[in-house]
C-alpha cells in the first residue's frame, strides 16, 4: 500500500514478482516502492514545523491548485497529524497529492532555468541539419513549439537556416 497507516502495518510482498504477467512489471513495482519510500521521507522532513506545513497544504491544494478540500480535512480528527501513522487514508492521500504538486513544481522551476540553454542547443543542432520532419517539430521544456528551421537564402547566395 503506498498510503495510508504505515510503520507496523504496512507491508511489502515482493512475491508477486515471481507471478508476474508482463516482463517489466518489476520495475513499476520498484519504482512505486522508490516514490513511496521518498514520500515518506518527505513525510517526516515537513514535521519539523508541522502547523506551518498542515496550513500550507491547505493553502497551496486550494487556492493554488483548486482542490476544494472536505470540511472534514480542516478538523482536528480529519486533517494531518504530527505522527503520519495517525492520520487516516484521505489525510495521508491529500499530502501525497500536495507532495507530487511540490515535486512539480520543483521540477517546473528547474526546467525554466535550463530553457534556455534548451533552446540555443535546439538551434545549434537545427542549424547542423541532421534532424528529420518529425525530429523537427519538438516541444520545448515549457511545451512551447519550437520553430521549425527553415532553408533561406543568404547574402552569399548559399542556403542558410533560419526559424519561422
Amino acid at each position: 500500500m503506498l498510503l495510508g497507516r504505515h510503520d507496523r502495518e504496512e507491508t511489502t510482498d515482493l512475491t508477486c514478482l515471481s507471478r508476474q504477467t508482463h516482463p517489466h512489471e518489476w520495475e513499476v513495482i520498484t519504482k512505486q516502492l522508490a516514490r513511496s519510500k521518498h514520500f515518506r521521507k518527505f513525510q517526516a522532513a515537513k514535521r519539523d514545523n508541522f502547523f506551518n506545513y498542515a496550513q500550507q497544504v491547505q493553502v497551496e491544494l486550494g487556492m493554488k491548485h483548486g482542490f476544494k478540500l472536505p470540511p472534514s480535512f480542516r478538523t482536528r480528527e480529519g486533517g494531518l497529524k504530527e505522527e503520519p501513522s495517525r492520520q487516516g487514508r484521505l489525510a495521508s492521500w491529500i499530502e501525497y497529492l500536495f507532495y507530487e504538486y511540490d515535486r512539480l513544481t520543483r521540477y517546473s522551476h528547474s526546467m525554466s532555468k535550463c530553457e534556455p540553454q534548451f533552446l540555443e542547443a535546439w538551434a545549434k543542432l537545427a542549424r547542423s541539419q541532421t534532424l528529420s520532419g518529425t525530429e523537427a517539430r519538438l516541444q520545448s521544456p515549457s511545451n512551447h513549439a519550437i520553430p521549425p528551421a527553415s532553408k533561406t537564402p543568404t547574402a552569399s547566395g548559399k542556403s542558410g537556416l533560419s526559424f519561422n
